[in-house]
């Protein structure tokens, strides 16, 4: 076996995830998975299959996870990404029973796993919603009662949810999310405070052509030298804005371009590019470009062009971005909505201007002060700089690690000494004071997963 993260050997990860497809997740684990590398970590890649498919039955979805536990049992530890689709159902109650039913398959093998949810829970999507009367609190209450029986008359194994399989194996699971306010969301709905991690976004390391002049990118790109080039990075969803910011553009001087680098998902039927479309219809076409899907020195030039980067978007619950980390990275000063995902995010990077969700002519007003400010725009690069400095894919691949070798078998194996000295006083402590985690289950586990497992890397 390879040498790896203090010398006793390479840790090898299993990840369960889109891959190799146009999927801002399937990106993210790619660059996770060279950061990992980078540490001396082993990563294997299982595609999402079967159970990205809604038209596949429960009985087609459940062979797959048979199978990924299969696999996941010659690994140190399983790492799934979570998105809501990813397993399937036509509704989040199907989809969480989905990930139920694959960590019940997993952890029978005592695999350590870890899953990094990706999207906020459903709970918080109604936080901003006036509260249920007491009539329809009732309703929900039977629907849900009604519900959980059903499920378990047609199989009594299938009965325990996705946090039920958290709480039941707490030494053999953690979850990752990207802001500390999911983090509190997640231990709302009932998870361990100990078993939920914040790990932000990496920042990706720029193509040469983000370095480009920007009068040159703007000559490549047919762009007027003295236009001022606003861009939107990523799938056309509505989630992002892109309606926002191209009624902003209307309400802007004709030397203001908008180009929206991206184009629309493949498995989305979404009529944002109609609704932008048809705002813009009637106007100098010229001035709203769509590029359609770009490679990634592509974007790079498009940024390297552009004076002003924008991310709109609404507020639906999203736990984090790739859109942007990209921005923050392009050395273009960023506009972006007051939401509370990037709220978090500029409490500590202060690199982005922040302006109402859904509001043209706030946005609007915002651009015109910060193009005629070079000043104010300077600094917003230079702390966003900072940040993406603090959050290349190195150091967040590093800070997956520390969450990997919270697994004690894991922790004594692979991490280093002076850690393991501090960890077991912890644990010690920990043991003494009944807090956090129950070392006294723990220790039963702990025979069950101490053989190395060694495969061919």
């Amino acid at each position: 076996m390879e040498e790896g993260v203090d010398g006793n050997g390479s840790m090898n990860v299993l990840h369960y995830s889109s891959w190799n497809v146009r999927c801002g997740i399937a990106d993210y684990t790619a660059d996770l998975v060279g950061g990992l590398q980078s540490h001396g970590v082993n990563s294997t890649v299982v595609p999402v299959g079967l159970a990205n498919d809604k038209s596949m039955r429960a009985a087609d979805i459940v062979r797959e996870y048979d199978d990924l536990a299969e696999q996941a049992g010659q690994y140190d530890l399983l790492h799934i990404q979570h998105e809501y689709s990813f397993f399937s159902g036509n509704s989040i109650h199907e989809a969480n029973d989905n990930l139920a039913r694959c960590l019940r398959r997993v952890l029978r093998n005592r695999t350590p796993v870890v899953v990094t949810f990706h999207s906020e829970p459903p709970k918080l999507l109604t936080v901003s919603r006036p509260p249920l009367g007491m009539q329809a609190r009732a309703k929900l209450a039977v629907k849900q009662c009604v519900r959980s029986v059903i499920k378990f008359l047609r199989n009594p194994r299938e009965r325990h949810s996705a946090i039920d399989m958290f709480r039941r194996n707490a030494s053999l699971c953690r979850a990752i999310v990207h802001t500390r306010r999911t983090r509190l969301a997640k231990i709302g709905l009932g998870f361990a405070a100990d078993q939920v991690s914040v790990v932000p976004m990496g920042c990706k390391t720029r193509s040469p052509n983000i370095h480009a002049d920007m009068s040159e990118a703007k000559r490549r790109l047919n762009l007027p030298a003295d236009c001022k080039l606003l861009s939107l990075f990523g799938f056309i969803s509505k989630y992002k804005g892109p309606h926002v910011a191209a009624r902003a553009l209307r309400l802007l001087p004709p030397n203001y371009y908008l180009a929206l680098v991206g184009g629309q998902h493949p498995h989305s039927n979404d009529t944002t590019l109609n609704h932008v479309l048809k705002i813009w219809h009637g106007r100098d076409p010229r001035r709203l470009r769509i590029t359609g899907y770009q490679s990634e020195s592509e974007i790079d030039l498009w940024q390297a062009a552009t004076d002003i980067s924008l991310a709109p978007y609404l507020e639906v619950g999203m736990s984090g971005s790739a859109g942007i980390t990209w921005a923050l990275s392009s050395g273009k000063p960023v506009i972006a909505s007051r939401t509370l995902t990037f709220k978090e995010i500029n409490d500590s990077a202060n690199g982005m201007l922040l302006v109402t969700p859904n509001a043209p002519y706030e946005l609007a007003w915002r651009i015109q002060q910060l193009a005629e400010s070079p000043e104010h725009a300077a600094e917003l690069v230079r702390n966003a700089q900072a940040y993406v400095a603090g959050h290349t894919w190195d150091k967040t691949a590093g800070r997956m690690l520390e969450v990997y070798q919270q697994f004690p078998t894991l922790h004594d194996r692979f991490a280093p000494s002076a850690q393991r000295y501090v960890f077991s006083m912890q644990c010690a402590m920990r043991d003494r004071s009944c807090a956090m985690v129950d070392y006294d289950r723990t220790a039963k586990l702990i025979p069950a997963q101490s053989k190395e497992i060694e495969h061919e890397n």
